[in-house]
């Protein structure tokens, strides 16, 4: 569970906040009550990748530098 944390960390802002790109099975509606708590964050839906395969939206989340 401490590498999770690590590598959660490496993703932060330079203001601290972690950018979190949420997956099909939650909710698109969650992204702006996250807002406040996780700028720029997104649901794979609004950026294209709904119904992606796993490899292709953890691909993307580490080429947006979002924390999926």
């Amino acid at each position: 569970m401490s590498g999770l944390c690590r590598r959660a960390r490496a993703w932060q802002r330079k203001d601290g906040c972690l950018k979190l790109l949420l997956d099909e099975n939650l909710s698109r509606r969650l992204v702006p009550l996250l807002e406040s708590y996780f700028p720029d964050s997104t649901h794979v839906c609004l950026v294209g990748l709904e119904n992606a395969r796993d490899a292709e939206i953890w691909s993307y989340a580490g080429h947006s530098h979002t924390t999926l």
